[in-house]
């Protein structure tokens, strides 16, 4: 089964004051990647911050069968091996763009959270699945559930990209330099998260901002009728 067969539904947590507007305007909010970084590194807040977004982090080890080398410029003798214990690279996206390249984060619902009441002919959500989406839920924010074609739908009319996000290993070195090598790999890099993430099963949409100080909104209109208000995970029903 692909992933596409796989994803059926979005969700997305929203404080209080935000559900109306996302109901009624279909207003999606959305903060600079910057915004993601700070609240790791301000705030220790480690699941919806993150210290590396628009950056790609790779571990090198003794066993990874890549070393450091060196040489003077012009000089013809061997270059010197610098025999490695533990050491990192980073590919980052430059601080400006971090400022400016704006996400917003839904959440895949997929075949593998969801199981079927034959009797109600609707769909309720696995005891894994509701304890992996109450991870996001800590602050009581009220999660919303959508058809993700629809969302699909609404989005084309606007200029934005799109994409799940990807989930690498930092300890798969070949991987992280294979992404240094390719050009223009800002794009990829915008959507790649460690590992430790992919709980989240992310899908996320990107704008570029032109003033950092504005609101970075898009409207998609009204979604009432078409989305789930999420009261309690244990009884949410998700009818066919």
């Amino acid at each position: 089964m692909s992933n596409k067969d796989k994803h059926v539904f979005l969700i997305r947590f929203f404080e209080k004051q935000y559900v109306e507007n996302f109901l009624d305007n279909g207003e999606i909010h959305f903060n600079p990647l910057q915004y993601f970084i700070d609240l790791e590194n301000n705030q220790g807040d480690t699941i919806i911050g993150d210290a590396l977004e628009g950056k790609v982090e790779g571990n090198i080890s003794p066993e990874s069968g890549w070393a450091f080398m060196f040489r003077i410029a012009g000089d013809k003798k061997p270059a010197t091996v610098i025999p490695t214990t533990t050491a990192s690279i980073h590919i980052n996206i430059p601080d400006e763009l971090k400022q400016t390249i704006c996400i917003s984060c839904f959440s895949w619902i997929d075949t593998d959270d969801i199981v079927e009441d034959e009797k109600t002919k609707s769909f309720k959500l696995t005891k894994s699945a509701i304890k992996r989406l109450r991870n996001f839920n800590t602050d009581k924010r009220i999660p919303i559930i959508i058809d993700a074609n629809i969302l699909f739908k609404r989005l084309e009319s606007e200029n934005v990209g799109w994409k799940d996000v990807e989930y690498y290993d930092s300890n798969d070195i070949d991987d992280v330099m294979g992404l240094a090598e390719q050009e223009n790999n800002i794009a990829k890099i915008i959507f790649r998260k460690r590992v430790k993430y992919s709980d989240q099963k992310e899908f996320r949409i990107v704008i570029k901002s032109q003033d950092t100080n504005s609101d970075n909104n898009i409207y998609i209109g009204n979604l009432r009728g078409v989305c789930n208000v999420v009261d309690n995970f244990d009884d949410l029903k998700i009818i066919k």
